[in-house]
């Protein structure tokens, strides 16, 4: 993994609401259950807010008035620049989804070229505005 990334990732950008973790989401089970699986519309959000979070380029009006408040210009200035050199991901697997505190949460893990893999966490809440978000990496 690329040590700038591991080092400036070490914690979850933030959150308005705990994250389902993909760690837990990938751990084997005692019995099999079904793959999970994203409404494509839900995960196509999920990819253009990534996006758009990865290069600077966010629509506030997406944001609810809490993450908008969080999510201030120097912290996408500061997130961007750390996930710009990773590149586009190259999967983008959805994990799982869990309602938490008024909000839909989607779990994905990205994969990037370079070999790196981050857990991506969305929120959104009953508006369809981003409510939550966070980023980490995964070893």
């Amino acid at each position: 993994m690329h040590r700038f990334f591991a080092t400036a990732f070490a914690t979850a950008l933030f959150l308005t609401v705990a994250a389902p973790s993909v760690r837990a989401a990938t751990q084997p089970a005692a019995t099999a259950a079904p793959k999970a699986t994203a409404d494509p519309a839900v995960t196509a959000s999920a990819k253009s807010f990534y996006h758009a979070l990865a290069t600077a380029n966010i629509d506030r009006s997406k944001l609810n008035a809490e993450a908008n408040a969080k999510l201030t210009d120097q912290v996408i200035k500061d997130v961007s620049a750390k996930l710009a050199p990773l590149g586009d991901p190259v999967t983008f697997d959805f994990v799982k989804s869990q309602q938490q505190s008024g909000s839909m949460l989607y779990a994905y893990l990205l994969g990037f070229g370079s070999g790196d893999k981050v857990e991506f966490v969305v929120g959104f809440d009953a508006q369809g505005k981003v409510s939550a978000l966070a980023l980490r990496p995964v070893e």
